[in-house]
């Protein structure tokens, strides 16, 4: 009998903490991979393990693929609790918002730059 299956293929914990994770969307006949193909996701230290797995098992079901086994989704959720710590977490929040900060600069200086440009015209 020909079934589909999501396996949890690979994990990476970046220095950041973020956690990379590969999923494997296999097509199996008689426990022989027939087909296979990666499907991956990223968790960040903000990132709510529920939550993204939620989201991606929704991903899976409008492709015709079955959700993510919850022990896989159990695993990350204790990698997550070691590696997302309240340091951890903090860094990232911070680094999101000098990049919002950075961003938000660099439009009003555009914005200065135009409104300059059409001041002139």
């Amino acid at each position: 009998m020909i079934e589909k299956r999501v396996v949890l293929s690979q994990i990476e914990v970046q220095p950041d903490g973020t956690i990379q994770v590969r999923l494997e969307k296999q097509v199996v006949e008689d426990d022989v991979v027939l087909s296979r193909e990666y499907h991956r996701t990223v968790i960040t230290p903000l990132t709510k393990v529920d939550s993204q797995f939620a989201a991606v098992n929704s991903h899976l079901a409008e492709m015709g693929w079955p959700p993510v086994d919850q022990a896989a989704v159990a695993r990350l959720r204790k990698i997550a609790g070691v590696e997302h710590t309240p340091g951890v977490k903090k860094m990232h929040r911070e680094r999101i918002e000098a990049a919002d900060k950075a961003q938000r600069e660099e439009e009003e200086r555009q914005a200065a730059i135009l409104a300059e440009q059409q001041a002139v015209t």
